[in-house]
């Protein structure tokens, strides 16, 4: 792939006049002549993380019936998948949703498939899959590149930018346990009071309560005692979002984090600890302070094995380059079928947000929101639908639908048909 597919644009200056190796893994097992070529968008993680999803997935059951071959592309700056041999700001140039999108593009139109002839696009129907930031991904490469690939899915798909998400904790804030939401919540309360009024001594003994009496700055520490929650950041843990309704996928640290949290049963040492900062707010406890300050002492600290808390290796944010550009200017497209679930907490960055306008559902520009669901719910497959439980099995077999519907009426779409 080109390293910069825009020599001509200003915003990548000066330009890099190089190419870099795409990883792929491929599954051709169920291919029949003329069917579909499909490819999941690996996201931000190395593909190898996605080795197994040609079992037991949506992705699997479409390249199935419809006798496609599937591929995992690897994201550029991912895996074996780098530019360059080293991270600098400048070299991190070239990491953006705009380049990736044209990877996407020119990978379609160009590769080569070992085995196989004359199946690139547009010729045959390439179809994507994408969940979270490659649902997103995929929205945005159909709306830019959708002379290219025929469809898309996006799955979760946050698509639109926003600088400060709060509603990210709205689920939680609705759906968890509500006694750990009210512990934190007050909890929360308290420490933005004495921020506000700037009490440098309690912040500093409610820091050292955490274990976190090194970390400098109070924006890092927020962020840090937040890791269980999770949030519209990068962290360290499982929480809300790695929920799922598969247990053989999901992660449920987040109720062990809750049950910790609103724990009765505490010794005296931990609970007395409620009481240690009562003199600043008028001597009312913090109720249940002990209890999260005791987790994240025992699960997010041992996360920073050198103990230097202000690296960015460990909690460390607040560097001028530590930040980049997290905007986009993209907007629904055609052939893209949406889906998302209603218990998300980037739902409202997703295309079934409360704050969206309505739209009308057309076989072309079908959507799904399953309610109950999490973030990407409809990624995992039982080997027999049927059995699934029904709000999922159902946006299961809409998908399926869908693209049978698309697959008929390609004929009609690709070049030279009229």
């Amino acid at each position: 792939q080109q390293i910069d597919h825009f020599p001509s644009e200003a915003r990548y200056a000066p330009h890099v006049n190089g190419t870099f190796k795409q990883r792929y893994f491929i599954e051709s097992s169920y291919y029949a002549s003329g069917g579909p070529v499909f490819v999941f968008i690996g996201g931000e993680v190395p593909i190898d993380y996605y080795a197994g999803i040609f079992q037991g997935s949506i992705f699997q059951d479409l390249i199935q019936q419809y006798q496609g071959i599937g591929i995992i592309l690897e994201n550029r700056y991912y895996g074996e998948s780098y530019p360059f041999a080293t991270s600098t700001t400048d070299e991190l140039l070239y990491m953006t949703t705009e380049q990736t999108i044209a990877d996407l593009n020119s990978f379609a139109k160009n590769v080569t498939l070992p085995g196989f002839e004359n199946i690139n696009a547009p010729k045959s129907p390439w179809i994507l899959y994408g969940g979270s930031l490659a649902g997103a991904l995929s929205a945005f490469t159909m709306k830019t590149y959708g002379n290219t690939y025929y469809a898309g899915i996006s799955s979760s798909g946050v698509i639109h930018a926003q600088v400060g998400y709060p509603q990210w904790y709205d689920p939680i804030q609705k759906l968890a346990p509500q006694d750990c939401v009210a512990s934190i919540n007050n909890i929360i309360d308290k420490m933005d009071m004495l921020v506000e009024t700037k009490q440098t001594s309690a912040i500093q003994h409610l820091k050292e309560i955490f274990g976190l009496g090194t970390l400098q700055d109070i924006r890092d520490f927020a962020q840090t005692i937040a890791f269980p929650l999770g949030g519209p950041f990068k962290y360290p843990t499982m929480t809300w979002q790695e929920l799922n309704w598969n247990p053989e996928v999901g992660a449920e640290d987040f109720f062990y984090f809750c049950r910790n949290v609103s724990n009765v049963d505490s010794p005296s040492d931990i609970t007395q600890v409620d009481y240690e900062l009562a003199k600043y707010t008028n001597n009312e406890p913090w109720t249940n302070l002990g209890n999260y300050a005791a987790y994240i002492k025992s699960v997010v600290l041992p996360l920073c094995p050198s103990g230097d808390y202000n690296s960015v290796d460990c909690f460390g944010t607040q560097y001028p380059n530590f930040w980049a550009d997290a905007t986009n200017g993209y907007i629904r497209s055609y052939m893209l079928l949406f889906i998302d679930g209603s218990a998300d907490p980037w739902k409202d960055l997703c295309y079934h947000s409360d704050l969206a306008p309505e739209r009308e559902w057309s076989d072309l520009h079908p959507e799904h929101l399953i309610n109950g669901a999490g973030h990407v719910w409809d990624f995992e497959v039982y080997a027999d639908i049927e059995t699934e439980p029904q709000f999922i099995r159902e946006a299961h077999y809409l998908e399926i639908r869908t693209v049978k519907k698309w697959l008929k009426e390609f004929p009609s779409w690709k070049p030279g048909s009229t």
